[in-house]
C-alpha cells in the first residue's frame, strides 16, 4: 500500500528530520508512528500525501511513485485527519462531511446517503445533526465530523496526525474506543501519529517507534511491551519508571483531579460553549462543589432550540458511580466493569467532587503492571481491558 525507499528529509540548516527511511505498510494495517517531539513521525506522515516533499528517496502509494501522481487527485484519494479538525465554519455538518465526494463528482443522492450512513455509525442521529453548523457542536462531536470527513469518499488510505490530542481525557477515550470499533469494521489502511503510548497500544496493529529521524523498533503492541529493542524504547513505554504494582494503587494515584464541570444553575447555551472550549462531550454537574449529575452533548438537543437559558440541572442525568479517593483501584475497576460506564466519579465523604477515573486510566495501569510483572496485571484485567 505505502512504501518508503531510502527516504530522507533535510531542512534548512542541515537538520535531518527523517534519515534513510525504509518501510512498507501493507493494505489493511493500522500502523502507529510514535516517539518524542522532533523524532520525525509527523514529517513521515506528511510526506505520504506530499504536504512535505522528501529531500531524497522515493515513496510509493499503491505501487506508484507519489512524485509522479497528480497531487490533487492523490490527496482526494487519501483521507486526512488533524488535531485541529479544520471544519469549515460556514458549511453544515453534512456539507463538511461530503466535501471530498462533491469534489469527486458524486451525485447528490449518493452524497446524502453517505452522510447519513456515517453519522449513524458514530451515534449522531442524521435528522438532528446533518443541518447543524460546527459552532453548534461540542468539541468531541466536531472531532467526530473531522474523522467522518476523512472517511466520506471511502479512501483506501487514511492519515491521522494526533487527531485526539487536544481533547479532554474522557472524550479522548470515548473517541478512541469508537474509532477502534470503526477501524475493525471498515478494514482501512491507517497511518496514525501519536505521542501517547497507551493510545498506540489500544489502537495499533503495528507500532513504529522513532527517534532522531530513524526507526528504533517496528513491532506488534505485545512485542513492544515484552521485548523493547533498547533502553530508549523501554523508557518510552514506561518500563524504566518501575511503577507500583497495580494491586497496590489507590484511586487517588490515577484519578484526574480536574474534570470539566458546570454549575447546575447555568444555562444550556453556556454548557455547549464549555464543551466547545474544552473539547469535551460531557460535563459533570456540580452545585457548590457537590456532584449533582452528568450532562452530555446529546442531552442538550432539542432543548437548546427552545431555550438556551434552561438550567443544566433540568436535563442532567444522575451522576455516574462514585468512589472515594482512598479506595483500592482494583475496586474502582470492578465498579467500572459491573456498571458498564466509561468513568467513575471520585467524591469526598460529603459528596464534593474530587476527580474522575476513566477506563483509559486503567489501561495505563495495566500497561505499567505488564511491564513490571510480565503477567498482564491480573488484578485489573476485568476493569480496564474490555475495550
Amino acid at each position: 500500500m505505502v512504501t518508503f525507499e531510502h527516504v530522507t528529509k533535510k531542512y534548512k540548516g542541515g537538520t535531518e528530520a527523517v534519515r534513510d527511511l525504509n518501510l512498507t505498510i501493507e493494505k489493511g494495517q493500522f500502523v502507529v508512528l510514535i516517539g518524542p517531539s522532533g523524532c520525525g513521525k509527523t514529517t513521515t506522515l506528511k510526506m505520504v500525501n506530499r504536504l512535505i516533499e522528501p529531500t531524497s528517496g522515493e515513496i510509493y502509494f499503491q505501487g506508484q511513485k507519489t512524485s509522479a501522481l497528480n497531487l490533487v487527485e492523490m490527496r482526494r484519494n487519501i483521507g486526512y485527519v488533524i488535531q485541529n479538525i479544520g471544519l469549515l465554519p460556514h458549511l453544515t455538518v453534512a456539507a463538511n462531511i461530503a466535501l471530498v465526494p462533491e469534489l469527486k463528482g458524486w451525485p447528490r443522492k449518493k452524497r446524502e446517503e453517505r452522510v447519513d450512513e456515517l453519522l449513524s455509525m458514530v451515534g449522531m442521529e442524521p435528522s438532528i445533526y446533518r443541518n447543524r453548523y460546527p459552532a453548534q457542536l461540542s468539541g468531541g462531536q466536531q472531532q467526530r465530523i473531522g474523522v467522518l470527513r476523512a472517511l466520506a469518499a471511502d479512501p483506501e488510505l487514511i492519515l491521522m496526525d494526533e487527531p485526539f490530542g487536544a481533547l479532554d481525557p474522557l472524550t479522548r477515550e470515548q473517541l478512541q474506543l469508537e474509532f477502534k470499533r470503526l477501524k475493525e469494521r471498515l478494514k482501512k489502511t491507517i497511518i496514525f501519529v501519536t505521542h501517547d503510548m497507551n493510545e498506540a497500544l489500544l489502537l495499533g496493529d503495528r507500532i513504529i517507534v522513532m527517534k532522531d529521524g530513524v526507526v528504533v523498533q517496528d513491532d506488534t503492541p505485545e512485542g513492544i511491551l515484552r521485548h523493547p529493542a533498547n533502553e530508549f524504547v523501554a523508557s518510552f513505554v514506561g518500563r524504566a519508571a518501575k511503577p507500583q504494582a497495580a494491586s497496590d494503587l489507590l484511586v487517588r494515584d490515577v484519578m484526574n483531579p480536574a474534570p470539566i464541570t458546570i454549575e447546575a444553575k447555568r444555562g444550556l447555551g453556556e454548557a455547549l460553549k464549555r464543551m466547545q472550549k474544552y473539547k469535551v462531550d460531557s460535563l459533570l454537574v456540580v452545585s457548590d462543589g457537590v456532584l449533582r449529575g452528568l450532562v452530555q452533548a446529546r442531552d442538550l438537543y432539542p432543548h437548546l432550540i427552545r431555550d438556551e437559558r434552561l438550567p443544566v440541572e433540568e436535563v442532567a442525568t444522575p451522576p455516574p458511580v462514585t468512589v472515594t479517593a482512598d479506595m483500592p483501584l482494583s475496586q474502582a475497576a470492578v465498579h467500572l466493569t459491573a456498571h458498564g460506564h466509561n468513568l467513575v466519579a471520585v467524591v469526598s465523604p460529603e459528596g464534593r467532587l474530587e476527580g474522575v477515573v476513566t477506563r483509559a486510566s486503567l489501561v495505563g495501569v495495566l500497561v505499567d503492571s505488564l511491564n513490571t510483572s510480565g503477567d498482564g496485571g491480573a488484578q485489573l484485567s476485568a476493569g480496564g481491558g474490555g475495550q
